[in-house]
């Protein structure tokens, strides 16, 4: 009697093409997600262009330092100081000045490497306001999914709330400190409730002959 070769391998090709081609599909799914959440700030940003003031260039906000720390800003509404050289928020780095802002951030990670997950995707939402020149409220809202390599798939959602009180806001300088507290996520195994604290500055060196050109700096724990 004859028998017909088994296909091992063939089956086993086929099964990781279907892993592969189901990871895929999750990503683009969640990307598809992210950019639906993303779409209506980011029209809304681009359809909007404020016209400032004539005299908004002329009347400058004044300067917040520590001498003048419990007398200065507190009753004062929050405003942007209008600066030659840029002072921006930059990634991986504190940010070091006040807002009143929405903002949604998507991101896809890939870990070739890492044993346990081959990849995590994230949805942030952050609402920072500022109360007046010296004090920022803000809310974090974020969900995780994490594709494991074995097992089940995980995902879930944390919060977070952080304040920044303005130290320095001057027209080449500005410092700020931020003290964050950042909720575990249960359903992806996190038990451990988070605080950080967080002193960033800014200074501007065009005094020193570098047109337009800034040194971030920051000191977290």
């Amino acid at each position: 009697m004859k028998t017909k070769p088994a296909k091992t391998a063939g089956t086993r090709r086929e099964i990781s093409s279907r892993a592969s081609a189901s990871h895929q599909g999750k990503h683009h799914r969640r990307a598809i997600l992210a950019l639906l959440l993303l779409a209506p700030p980011f029209a809304a940003s681009a359809s909007e262009h404020p016209t400032a003031p004539a005299d908004a260039t002329k009347a400058q906000a004044s300067d917040l330092t520590l001498d003048n720390f419990f007398a200065s800003g507190w009753d004062e509404p929050w405003t942007k100081r209008q600066r030659e050289t840029p002072d921006m928020s930059l990634l991986r780095v504190q940010t070091n000045f006040l807002v009143q802002l929405f903002r949604t951030d998507f991101a896809l990670q890939q870990n070739p490497h890492s044993a346990a997950s081959r990849g995590s995707d994230s949805l942030t939402g952050t609402l920072e306001y500022a109360l007046n020149r010296r004090l920022m409220l803000a809310l974090i809202g974020n969900y995780r999914w994490l594709d494991a390599r074995k097992g089940d798939d995980r995902d879930g959602g944390a919060f977070a709330a952080f304040a920044r009180v303005q130290l320095v806001d001057k027209a080449h300088s500005s410092l700020a400190t931020t003290l964050r507290v950042g909720l575990p996520s249960h359903d992806l195994g996190e038990k451990t409730t988070t605080v950080s604290f967080a002193l960033a500055g800014w200074q501007d060196l065009a005094p020193v002959g570098l047109s337009r050109t800034g040194l971030y700096y920051h000191v977290q724990e």
